[in-house]
């Protein structure tokens, strides 16, 4: 794998996903159907629980905070499970690249295998967005201020982008090099930051494609999916690859 600059990165990745296009569709697919699994059951289990004590007829003061902790648990489950799915993806899509197919099967094996470090990864980004998030909404509380609150609003969505930006070699770190998720991140942080510029151009060139699409109703949504997904994660992967050699 040579060195791959932002015009490269992105026409490899294309290559590459126009070479295997229905096995990224399948993968993609399996996926998805994992996703709207991980995320439904715990919200079934949250509604089913919500339905179960309105109907035993608690008071408000212990109905609401029970209610929280809940959908809250239930929200922390499904975050979880999509990680971990995550990297099962990413491992799946590599596979793919090495060669040309994927047993559908070895997805769900791919998830088992790269969760703990996979769900670490995403919870750290969480965690550092969430201490920009808090104090930024304290302070939004307090001003009382529709303007002060829609630039809090843009700094914090700034903020995010740029801890995604950063941890965005993190999952083929893991995938490719068997990293652990310190490890993984402080990877991805050097190779990005080592190149800037280059690497920049690929995140907002993706970004801009996403933002494009999801403008579309339906047919933005499929390209989503079935395009920006497989695609954005093939670029990544390949952009990884390239840069640990050099």
């Amino acid at each position: 794998m040579f060195y791959l600059d932002w015009k490269n990165a992105l026409s490899e990745g294309w290559i590459v996903y126009t070479r295997d296009l229905l096995e990224f569709w399948k993968i993609t697919l399996i996926f998805l159907i994992c996703i709207a699994m991980g995320f439904g059951a715990p919200l079934g289990i949250a509604l089913l629980a919500y339905f179960l004590t309105v109907g035993v007829g608690f008071p408000n003061g212990i109905l609401v905070p029970l209610t929280i902790v809940i959908f809250s648990v239930c929200a922390l489950a499904g975050t979880v499970i999509a990680a971990a799915l995550k990297g099962g993806y990413y491992a799946a899509c590599h596979e793919t690249y090495n060669d040309g197919t994927v047993n559908p099967l070895s997805f769900i094996e791919f998830a088992q295998k790269h969760a703990p470090t996979v769900v670490a990864v995403e919870f750290v980004q969480i965690g550092i967005v969430a201490l920009f998030a808090v104090p930024l909404g304290a302070i939004s509380i307090m001003a009382k201020s529709g303007a002060f609150n829609a630039i809090a609003l843009g700094i914090l969505v700034l903020i995010a982008a740029v801890v995604s930006c950063l941890a965005s070699l993190a999952l083929p770190a893991v995938v490719i090099d068997g990293h652990g998720a310190a490890a993984a991140l402080k990877k991805s942080y050097r190779t990005v930051t080592d190149n800037a510029r280059n690497f920049a151009f690929v995140y907002l060139i993706l970004l801009f494609f996403a933002a494009a699409f999801s403008l579309v109703p339906v047919i933005g949504y499929v390209l989503l999916a079935f395009a920006y997904l497989p695609y954005t994660t093939i670029v990544y992967t390949l952009y990884y690859r390239s840069q640990r050699r050099v």
